[in-house]
């Protein structure tokens, strides 16, 4: 019981804080229709992702992602 009881803490722990990554840190930027876009791909034997940026304040933000 005491095992069972310590598992759900760490697991609740665990994924509270992953959640509030997700939550509360913004993952993608909103795109910005009149500024310039920038899609980068990568592919490998096992995935391939694509990531859409936009240049925004002269930085490129990361505003779509497929893998």
């Amino acid at each position: 019981m005491e095992n069972s009881i310590e598992f759900f803490l760490n697991t609740h722990l665990e994924w509270s804080l992953s959640h509030q990554g997700f939550v509360i840190t913004p993952v993608l930027a909103a795109p910005d229709l009149d500024k310039e876009f920038r899609v980068e791909a990568d592919a490998s034997n096992y995935a391939t992702r694509v990531l859409s940026m936009n240049c925004s304040d002269e930085k490129w933000r990361p505003v779509a992602f497929i893998s």
